[in-house]
């Protein structure tokens, strides 16, 4: 990888990080199952799809985006990865990472849905209108897009992180994996399946401390059964790209079902 990449890359996300997640909050609500369900699932296909970025066209402000890489063959399953963004932010921030060619060999679908407020919902007193976005988005990219159901990770960074960790243990009989960076809680509705858990953090991390995943987060996953990867790093509350690097390899290794 090029050196200024993943200081650009990294330095936005950190700035980012730092002014978007101050303000996020550790959520006391009992969620509904009904309402953090998806209901997306892939299918055939039936619609062609664009190679490189494009809007998903779903809301008229608040939307998204679908990336579908040069090297994707409509006739081969690759995997996909819906990528949520940090608290106060948008999907855009994790475009830059598309220019590192971390998704193109092998050839990865990513799906980076914007959340409905300045929090993921479960954030704001319950799983809702950001289940209902989600699983709209799935449901145009499973229409389009031939993917590979035994790869299918939700991924997240700070207020996404813990929102992947929330809604990804609900709905883990769709989710291979989760990769979560820099979480700060999890409030899953229920626990399904055995997604296998990527989890990063810097030790200086001043916004979301990594004691609580560090002590609290990891023991609890791997207590309740769950192949956690826990890496910590030297660094502050930010997604590094070697680590993004990492948890895409961890995530293509090999089949988890």
């Amino acid at each position: 990888m090029v050196r200024r990449d993943f200081v650009r890359v990294a330095a936005a996300f950190s700035a980012a990080g730092v002014a978007g997640c101050a303000g996020t909050v550790h959520p006391e609500p009992v969620p509904d199952l009904a309402y953090a369900t998806l209901r997306a699932r892939p299918s055939r296909r039936t619609e062609s799809v664009k190679r490189g970025v494009q809007r998903l066209g779903i809301a008229s402000e608040r939307d998204g985006f679908l990336y579908v890489p040069s090297s994707y063959s409509a006739g081969n399953p690759a995997p996909l990865i819906v990528l949520l963004h940090g608290a106060g932010s948008s999907s855009s921030d994790w475009s830059g990472f598309l220019f590192t060619k971390l998704f193109d060999d092998p050839p990865v679908i990513v799906l980076a849905p914007d959340s409905r407020d300045r929090l993921w919902d479960v954030s704001m007193g319950g799983f809702g209108q950001d289940v209902r976005f989600i699983d709209d988005a799935l449901d145009l990219t499973f229409g389009m897009c031939n993917v590979d159901t035994s790869h299918i990770a939700l991924g997240g960074f700070s207020d996404g992180a813990s929102y992947t960790l929330s809604l990804g243990l609900t709905n883990g009989d769709l989710f291979t994996n989760l990769m979560a960076f820099s979480p700060g809680y999890m409030k899953p509705a229920a626990k399904r399946g055995k997604p296998k858990i990527f989890i990063a953090q810097g030790r200086r991390d001043a916004v979301l401390p990594i004691s609580t995943t560090r002590n609290v987060i990891v023991p609890s996953l791997r207590k309740d059964g769950y192949d956690v990867d826990f890496e910590e790093f030297d660094g502050p509350h930010t997604v590094k790209l070697d680590e993004l690097a990492g948890a895409m390899h961890w995530f293509l290794m090999e089949p988890t079902r």
